[in-house]
């Protein structure tokens, strides 16, 4: 039995606004389109994304500790 070669396969995705491979991007979320750095507006299909204000980090509630009891 005669097995075929390994073929190397890039995984990588091509932005859709310069055509760069590239390996983190943003992604629409209407028509899945990929981009190399965020826009408000998609390119592709023209959705519009608002952005809120960004979440804020609260830290945890500290409990009290109740004496042990013997």
């Amino acid at each position: 039995m005669i097995l075929p070669s390994r073929v190397h396969v890039d995984y990588r995705a091509a932005c859709f606004c310069h055509r760069n491979l590239i390996e983190i991007g943003y992604v629409c979320s209407v028509c899945l389109s990929i981009f190399c750095t965020f826009s408000p507006i998609c390119s592709t299909c023209q959705t519009a994304f608002k952005l809120g204000p960004l979440p804020t980090i609260i830290g945890k509630k500290k409990r009290k500790q109740m004496p042990l009891r013997q």
